[in-house]
């Protein structure tokens, strides 16, 4: 549902068509083109007009202005029929086949420019896979938490209204002074209100996760109440660091820049060489729209800009500058990975034993506050130590839910930094919060 409706992937998604509906306009920009022109001329200039006649092939010797011709003594003359003709129309249909036959390797150095923009575009479509992927379990996860923190303030609001009826029994029988159910009372309804945050809470990440499921607020959303955990990655630091080098995406497409930058680079050279391109027309040509009068004219063009006060040289010094531009780019950004997995390699271990502490403080706080309240029950404890313990209680299992929640995150971190963060990486857990 979130690879579907995701803006933010399909954003990338309209980056990837626009890469290739570029690379398909630099390739049939290697092709043949064929033309269809029309056109539609009215003109009384002598030039026009004569050109006209004569390619309508209905030239004569009049329109020539022979007819006003007097013999050599007016070799002179202006003739009016050919200086000053009327106005004449002439309709022009055309097939125009262009075909480009050498440019110095340059046209196809642009294609693979395009090849290497359109590969940048696929690895970042990719990482933004990935990166959702790690959004979506964040707020799965964030969703999982809140129930874990809300059963957990049930549980304390049930431990409080057994500490409060104890100790309404023990005021009655004379055992418990009257601050002592006041504190009780206390302590009764601030577990009450804290089930109540915990409720907001737990709304307030469904809305999070619905927001980035792209679900309507309308449309209810139940999430699966299992937990879930991440494939942890085998073997070394190092390997894990070459690995986030070789297919990490988003290095990838720095990688697929650097590559269309330096095929840019050899197209900027090219342009400084001949350049042979042919052409071949078949016209039509009358003064009234039609198919009559047909010629052909075969163009052969050869450009090579011999003198272009530094335009080409300077053309070719942008593309190196934006080369050297990329190179130093996807050096820094190397060096910024292998630091990034470094560091969540160690952020996944101290993750893993700081849940793993949590898990023995919660139970040892468990075990310190049952036993106080069967002290407490005999008058052999303070109300003041229950709670103590029982605030206790409450802070540890905040602790396993947030250790737990910080392990997972690491985890699919990691992987998604290596570049192997995917859906199937990310299994249910036997293991609840």
């Amino acid at each position: 549902m979130a690879f579907r409706d995701s803006p933010s992937l399909k954003r990338v998604r309209a980056r990837r068509s626009i890469a290739k509906a570029a690379l398909e306009a630099q390739r049939g920009r290697l092709l043949p083109h064929l033309v269809l022109l029309w056109e539609a001329q009215r003109s009384n200039n002598p030039l026009a007009v004569l050109g006209e006649e004569l390619g309508e092939r209905k030239a004569s010797f009049a329109d020539l202005g022979l007819g006003e011709y007097t013999g050599s003594s007016g070799l002179n003359a202006i003739p009016p029929a050919l200086n000053q003709p009327g106005y004449a129309n002439e309709f022009t249909t055309a097939l125009l086949l262009t075909i480009p036959v050498w440019s110095w390797g340059g046209r196809r150095e642009v294609i693979a420019a395009a090849e290497a923009r359109r590969s940048a575009a696929s690895e970042l479509l990719r990482a933004a896979r990935g990166a959702l992927t790690l959004e979506v379990l964040r707020r799965y996860e964030g969703v999982a938490s809140a129930r874990a923190l809300l059963r957990a303030a049930r549980a304390d609001r049930r431990m409080m209204h057994v500490v409060l009826r104890v100790t309404a029994e023990r005021a009655r029988q004379g055992l418990a002074l009257p601050s002592d159910l006041l504190r009780a009372r206390a302590a009764d309804a601030q577990s009450r209100l804290l089930v109540a945050r915990m409720i907001s809470g737990l709304a307030t990440a469904l809305d999070d996760f619905r927001l980035t499921l792209g679900v309507s607020s309308r449309r209810p959303l139940v999430p699966a109440r299992s937990p879930l955990r991440v494939r942890p990655l085998t073997g070394t630091l190092l390997r894990a660091e070459d690995e986030a080098l070789a297919v990490n995406p988003d290095l990838l497409a720095v990688d697929r820049r650097v590559e269309a930058r330096r095929r840019l680079v050899a197209a900027a050279r090219a342009r400084r060489w001949p350049s042979l391109s042919l052409s071949l027309e078949h016209d039509w040509n009358d003064g009234t729209p039609g198919f009559r009068a047909p010629s052909n004219t075969f163009l052969a063009t050869v450009r090579w800009p011999l003198f272009t006060f530094g335009a080409e040289r300077g053309r070719v010094g942008v593309a190196r500058a934006r080369l050297r531009s990329a190179r130093a780019e996807r050096t820094a950004s190397r060096r910024r990975l292998r630091v990034r997995v470094s560091r969540l390699w160690r952020g996944v271990r101290l993750a893993r034993l700081r849940f793993r502490v949590a898990l023995l403080a919660r139970k040892a706080a468990r075990s310190s506050a049952h036993a106080l309240l069967l002290r407490y029950r005999h008058g052999l404890a303070t109300l003041g130590d229950l709670l103590r313990a029982e605030a206790r209680v409450e802070r540890t299992q905040a602790d396993v839910v947030e250790a737990r929640y910080a392990w997972l995150l690491e985890q699919a971190a990691l992987r998604f930094a290596v570049g192997r963060l995917n859906p199937r990486d990310v299994v249910p857990s036997r293991e609840a919060p």
